[in-house]
Order: structure tokens, then C-alpha cells, then sequence
């Protein structure tokens, strides 16, 4: 491997590699000619997890919802997708808490949008689907018309 470049200003840390064999696809690439990309660290434990799926359920559990679909990695309302957001789950899933039962919600899915998994975890968990594809959509692309 090359080089990369690395460079420190600040707290910032830049680094630079060719993309050899790439088909760079985002329209800074094509309006540019180089591809830009930010990382940033975060951390995530089984137990914030199942804490924000509690949150969902309870806020969705109404007399008028019967079954309730949560979404993993799919689009959020900017029109991105972060398929690391289905990385979590399969952390949440090596600590599997019992899920408070809701009063009115029948059923509680959760729904990998990058590969298909499909796992019922309301009134009790079993796996519907495991998935039959793998994500194709890098973190930053946007699923939008006109998004760079």
C-alpha cells in the first residue's frame, strides 16, 4: 500500500490515497475529479440500542398501530443511508433483553433494510428472513434527486 499522506491540523486528521480500480460515482467526484470523504468515530453499546427500540415501541403503542416496523439502516429523512446502523443491531443481538410488551402493539419487527433481515422481536423473537442481499449504497449517498 502506498503512502497515504496522512496529515494532522488540529484536532483534524486528513489523508489522501488513490482510488485505482474505483468507479467513484458521487457528483463532487464528476464535477471535481477527486472524491472527499469525512470519518468520525462514535461508539454504541447493546444496551443504547435496546433503550431506543424500547422508546419506539412505547411512542408507537396507541390503540390505532397493531404492528409496528423499525427500519435498520435504511433512508432517514435527508435521504441517507448508514448501513453501520445494522453493525449496532447485530451488537444489540449478542445481549438480547426481553422487550417490554406492549399494550396495544400485536407485533414488533425489525426490518435490515441493507440485506433483508427480517426479526420479529414482539410478542417474542424469531427470525422471519435472515437477509438475502447485500447493501450496495455507500453511507453517503444520497437516495434523493439531486443529492451529491
Amino acid at each position: 500500500m502506498p503512502h497515504l499522506g496522512i496529515t494532522r491540523v488540529g484536532a483534524w486528521t486528513f489523508a489522501a490515497t488513490p482510488i485505482l480500480g474505483a468507479a467513484p460515482h458521487s457528483t463532487f467526484y464528476l464535477r471535481t475529479g477527486f472524491e472527499l470523504g469525512f470519518v468520525f468515530g462514535s461508539k454504541h453499546t447493546a444496551a443504547v440500542g435496546w433503550a431506543e427500540l424500547q422508546r419506539l415501541v412505547e411512542k408507537h403503542d396507541r390503540p390505532t398501530v397493531q404492528e409496528l416496523v423499525v427500519t435498520v439502516g435504511g433512508p432517514d429523512r435527508m435521504g441517507y443511508v448508514y448501513p453501520a446502523e445494522e453493525a449496532v443491531l447485530d451488537l444489540m443481538l449478542t445481549q438480547f433483553p426481553a422487550v417490554t410488551q406492549p399494550g396495544n402493539l400485536r407485533r414488533v419487527y425489525l426490518h435490515g433494510w441493507g440485506t433483508g433481515r427480517i426479526l420479529q422481536v414482539v410478542p417474542d423473537f424469531r427470525e422471519i428472513a435472515s437477509g438475502a442481499f447485500l447493501a450496495t449504497v455507500p453511507a453517503h449517498q444520497a437516495l434523493v434527486p439531486g443529492g451529491a
